[in-house]
């Protein structure tokens, strides 16, 4: 029969280990076990569902989420509206145990979509997710939130040429100016349509390039450059160009690069004329995005 042993301390006769015989099992009630003054949930992952429109994780209701967890999972549907979602102080009590996983559910399917932004405990953003299925786990040392490398994003976009743009005679412009560039999508909201013409980054990242020049004229001189603005435009680096001597009529030439960047670099993609006496033109449609010029880049990895 059960035996019922009530008490209320228990030191081991020798040593400084209490042994659960193999055979015996030690029952306790949900959340009656406390370890360094964390209580142990029933359960080592928790997975909850957000749908304000911004949650702090530290607020009574959302902290008993995750204490005593392992893992609690975060799912957050953003098809309705950018949610925000504040992480715990990285002090907090329980914050060492537990991993804490942010997960995008759903976002709206507009050309620059809702987002799901993760804050620090100070309310600065450390994260942000672009679309349904990304997301990023987070852990504390007790003084420090730490990413731990287990997330994914889906932060891309691209702009097409929706207007032929002559290119001048021995010259490399940007192949975009205002009007002639159409968002086809967006996720981050990154390009820079009113101003100068290019890709912003938010944030250090590593970053998938391509730059499509399509031509349409017999022996066409254009080729594609892409060019790195730093310090706020204070210095640039050309990252790829590429020379053509004479293309075929309608060929189309990518200039590809994967390469990282700081936060605020800006991404140019400039059409080159090698032509000595003639004008060129990067031939843009109004009507398709895979008819002409376009922009496109997808981040690889946020640092």
């Amino acid at each position: 029969m059960a035996a019922t042993l009530k008490l209320t301390d228990l030191e081991a006769s020798s040593g400084g280990t209490i042994t659960v015989a193999p055979a015996t099992t030690l029952s306790l009630s949900a959340d009656k076990l406390s370890v360094g003054g964390v209580l142990l949930s029933q359960g080592s992952t928790g997975v909850n569902t957000i749908t304000a429109a911004s949650t702090d994780l530290a607020d009574v209701t959302h902290t008993a989420m995750w204490t005593g967890k392992s893992k609690a999972v975060f799912y957050v549907d953003a098809s309705g509206g950018t949610k925000t979602v504040q992480l715990p102080a990285p002090g907090a009590t329980g914050r060492e145990t537990v991993s804490i996983i942010i997960t995008c559910k759903a976002v709206n399917s507009a050309i620059t979509p809702n987002t799901v932004i993760v804050n620090n405990s100070a309310g600065s953003e450390v994260f942000t997710l672009y679309k349904e299925g990304d997301f990023v786990e987070f852990v504390s040392d007790g003084t420090n939130d730490i990413r731990t490398g287990n997330e994914h994003i889906s932060a891309c976009g691209q702009v097409y040429l929706n207007t032929s743009n002559s290119i001048a005679i021995s010259a490399t412009e940007n192949v975009f100016a205002s009007g002639t560039g159409t968002i086809r999508y967006d996720r981050g909201n990154m390009w820079d349509n009113s101003t100068n013409y290019c890709l912003v980054l938010p944030y250090a990242c590593r970053v998938h390039i391509e730059n499509l020049i399509w031509t349409e004229e017999a022996t066409q001189h254009l080729a594609p450059s892409i060019l790195k603005y730093v310090s706020g435009r204070g210095s640039s680096d050309i990252l790829f160009r590429n020379y053509w001597q004479a293309n075929p009529s309608g060929s189309q030439t990518s200039g590809i690069i994967i390469f990282d960047c700081d936060e605020g670099d800006e991404i140019e993609y400039q059409a080159v004329c090698n032509h000595s006496s003639a004008a060129h033109t990067a031939y843009g449609s109004s009507t398709a995005w895979y008819d002409g010029c376009y922009a496109r880049w997808t981040i690889l990895r946020r640092y």
